[in-house]
């Protein structure tokens, strides 16, 4: 495998995933500016739900860019993409408040955070496909893992800048640098992916057959077990990652009324975990299978989300932390190298992008809000376990559906020797 494809691929997820991020960490400062409200934990929630907006705008980015990587290219689909994430947040770095401009000042964030999202859609799951199609099969799961801890990387790098702008004596504007270094870290990440190879099973496919350039929804769905293990995927990674990176330091910061910066610290406790989970289980993934290691993940999270939240309540922050991070870590690792064996190359990145990003807006753009809601409904703050509960049992239907480990290394296998072949 290419290294300057790897590095490419690497930095730029983790420079897109800083600037999607950047937003999450500063809400509790941006919100109250552009959505003045006189209750602080309505405006945190509108500071949510606009941190899902991002989210739902992914499956449409995941049918643009998708369709470019599997009519273009991988590599200018990659190009495009992280080109138009600088652009959003370039915009905010200047954008006047509501006190400034009015009701334009929150329009102008919705749209900005909106063109972010439709961003994401299609980096993640694409800078996946381009990594798997180049990596070889005995170390799919590994750098599956790399990748996955790439975009955890932006965020922790993300939450570094909040931690150092919010919780020292900075000038009130200075939540907007990091938004200025965030587009021009974009820039960075253009040039990288411009001189990037294009994906061999792409080349191979596209020197032997014309691409068409329709979306067919019927084409995407005609294999419904792949859509439904892919929109289970991206639901439980979502569900996850997000509950403890947005919901607890909502919950600590709010409900509790912890220090800022200790909640800060209670967020990056759980980025390091994931991230340091990650190639682990990607390298257990490579010798037991990755179908074994996310089926065992799932049924672990059913059991564990309830305890976990139980040690929440009663002040073991760090238990629901580290235990959350890890519960991804090890079911997200090997993500990209299930997927991509789901689909033929010429669809590859629309279906994986489309499913994966659905599922994600869906069940993990929401959660924090859910989260929220059923504590207010129920007046029990272990009640989101149960929310997590019911989505992880989904996924181990799902991963329960998915082929044996021998029987999708052979079908790897048989795929390699084709491309090989179509290349010679």
């Amino acid at each position: 495998m290419s290294f300057k494809v790897f590095w490419a691929v690497v930095i730029g997820t983790v420079l897109e995933y800083f600037d999607f991020l950047l937003f999450a960490h500063f809400s509790l400062v941006i919100a109250p500016l552009f959505f003045p409200d006189s209750d602080p934990i309505l405006s945190a929630i509108q500071g949510l739900g606009l941190f899902a907006v991002g989210f739902f705008m992914r499956p449409l980015g995941a049918i643009i860019f998708g369709k470019i990587g599997d009519l273009r290219g991988r590599k200018p689909a990659l190009s495009v993409s992280v080109l138009w994430a600088a652009l959003p947040t370039f915009i905010i770095c200047f954008l006047p408040t509501y006190n400034a401009i009015g009701i334009f000042a929150p329009i102008i964030l919705i749209l900005c955070r909106m063109a972010q999202g439709l961003s994401l859609g299609g980096e993640y799951t694409n800078s996946g496909v381009l990594l798997m199609e180049v990596t070889p099969l005995e170390k799919r799961g590994f750098y599956s893992s790399i990748l996955c801890a790439s975009a955890s990387v932006g965020g922790i790098i993300a939450l570094g800048c909040s931690f150092v702008i919010l919780y020292s004596d900075s000038p009130p504007w200075a939540w907007r640098i990091p938004f200025f270094l965030g587009s021009v870290a974009g820039l960075i990440g253009y040039k990288m992916r411009k001189i990037l190879s294009e994906s061999p099973e792409f080349f191979a496919l596209q020197n032997g057959q014309k691409l068409t350039s329709s979306f067919s929804w019927k084409q995407i769905l005609e294999d419904k077990k792949s859509f439904f293990i892919t929109l289970a995927i991206g639901a439980l990674v979502g569900v996850l990652l997000w509950t403890p990176v947005t919901y607890t330091n909502f919950y600590l910061t709010k409900i509790v009324e912890w220090n800022a910066r200790d909640a800060v610290f209670m967020t990056f406790l759980a980025n390091i975990t994931y991230i340091a989970v990650l190639p682990f289980a990607g390298i257990i993934c490579d010798r037991i299978g990755a179908r074994t290691i996310m089926l065992r993940s799932t049924l672990a999270a059913s059991f564990l989300s309830y305890p976990l939240f139980l040690c929440l309540i009663h002040g073991y922050i760090a238990i629901t932390q580290i235990g959350f991070a890890s519960l991804v870590g090890f079911f997200g690792a090997a993500i990209h190298h299930v997927m991509i064996d789901l689909y033929p190359v010429q669809k590859r990145c629309q279906a994986i992008s489309l499913g994966f990003s659905l599922g994600l807006a869906i069940f993990g753009g929401t959660a924090p809000m859910i989260a929220a809601w059923l504590v207010d409904l129920t007046g029990d703050h272990t009640a989101p376990a149960l929310y997590i509960s019911i989505i992880s049992i989904v996924a181990a239907l799902a991963m329960r559906s998915y082929p044996l480990a021998k029987r999708q290394t052979e079908r790897f296998r048989l795929k390699a020797s084709n491309v090989t072949a179509a290349t010679d």
